[in-house]
């Protein structure tokens, strides 16, 4: 394997990379909707998407481990072994994907690279946020982890999927601060809006306003408050459109990485709560503002939580740390 060093924040060029993707600013943010709205245009006047620096580091990095598992046979199950493994091999008809270059896969990597960096990131700081401020909640959800951990011996994917509580909290954190604000499509049939005469042509650029939908009282109510219990009467799996929930987009281009960040969230969340109690530092917003010009979920200002540890054989006891 590659050593990263991502563990040590100020080194790591990973880690200066993955915050670079995502720093807010004006011209970054029309600049995604420009390569959207006229993707010929971008690509024509050579515009890049991200700094050309940060993008180049990522690609030699990932041809370099490319060229090492072909040179040494190296083998570990991962994204980009399953790349090439298809492209070597091809799919069920057993023909190699020709098409499938070290560019495209270099590309595909990155963008699980940038996917995924800060949106579990955004999502857990969120759920702390919400837990520091509502005492009942959070307490209801260590009973609910304490007693699954007792009961299962530890915190694994059966476990946390059990914790019906937990559930409802990622859930209303994801309707309440969804990681993705706006999500991009394109219209691939044309079609009218029901109950209006608008018509969308095949083709049309879609930009879903999740954050929007997911506020609005028409379809949650009080929607700026957390209520995890609103998830208690919705069922599991949320119809559309009767229930606009898009958190992870929906239909053949939902995220494909869904299931891992809820679980690597529902497992970080559960130890915490289990162990500390969350209180928000005096000098913390109550309410968090979002950066006008981010092209995510970004909290403006810093929010600060500060821990207590529960003694787990005693749920009264606390020390701060």
């Amino acid at each position: 394997g590659m050593q990263t060093d991502c563990r040590n924040p100020n080194n790591a060029k990973f880690v200066q990379v993955g915050k670079a993707a995502f720093e807010p600013g004006f011209w970054r943010l029309l600049k995604a909707r420009f390569r959207m709205m006229f993707p010929r245009i971008f690509h024509l006047l050579k515009m890049k998407g991200y700094v050309s620096g940060h993008t180049n580091f990522c690609a030699d990095f990932i041809r370099e481990v490319i060229e090492h598992r072909k040179l040494t046979g190296f083998y570990r199950p991962d994204f980009v072994e399953i790349l090439m493994k298809l492209r070597n091999d091809g799919s069920d008809d057993g023909k190699p994907d020709e098409g499938l270059s070290d560019s495209l896969i270099i590309a595909q990597v990155f963008s699980f690279l940038v996917a995924g960096y800060e949106t579990t990131t955004t999502t857990l700081s969120c759920a702390l946020f919400e837990l520091a401020q509502d005492t009942q909640a959070a307490e209801k959800l260590r009973t609910e982890a304490r007693d699954t951990m007792e009961l299962c011996g530890s915190l694994n994917y059966e476990s946390v999927n059990a914790m019906e509580f937990l559930d409802r909290v990622i859930k209303e954190v994801l309707r309440k601060h969804p990681p993705v604000i706006f999500i991009p499509r394109i219209c691939t049939k044309g079609t009218n809006i029901p109950g209006t005469s608008f018509h969308i042509e095949e083709g049309t650029q879609l930009l879903i306003p999740v954050l929007a939908l997911h506020r609005d009282p028409k379809y949650f109510p009080y929607p700026e408050e957390f209520l995890p219990q609103r998830f208690a009467s919705l069922t599991n799996k949320i119809s559309l459109p009767e229930t606009p929930y898009l958190p992870f987009s929906e239909g053949p281009r939902k995220c494909i990485g869904m299931r891992f960040a809820i679980l690597e969230v529902k497992i970080a969340l559960a130890k915490i709560v289990s162990e500390f109690d969350l209180e928000l530092d005096g000098t913390s917003p109550r309410i968090i503002t979002v950066e006008e010009y981010a092209r995510t979920y970004k909290m403006k200002d810093h929010i600060k939580i500060i821990f207590k540890r529960k003694n787990y054989m005693s749920r009264d006891s606390t020390s701060k740390i």
